[in-house]
């Protein structure tokens, strides 16, 4: 994503930001020992984008969906 066009094309961005860096730091090595894992609940492809976007909007999705180009 282009981040020089965001405010022309008026997308939004939605995160989350919570804790310190160390903590992030600490995840990661949690992460790389194998000791938390992502959910992924569901992946699509981007020509699905609009049917996960839909399943999103109404709950269907629990964990993490991802879009695989």
């Amino acid at each position: 994503m282009n981040l020089a066009i965001i405010q022309l094309r008026a997308y939004t961005l939605t995160g989350a930001y919570t804790g310190k860096f160390a903590d992030l730091v600490e995840l990661v090595a949690l992460a790389i020992m194998g000791k938390i894992h992502s959910v992924v609940s569901k992946r699509f492809t981007l020509d699905k984008v609009n049917e996960a976007l839909e399943n999103l909007k109404a709950g269907k999705i629990i964990g993490r969906a991802v879009l695989n180009p």
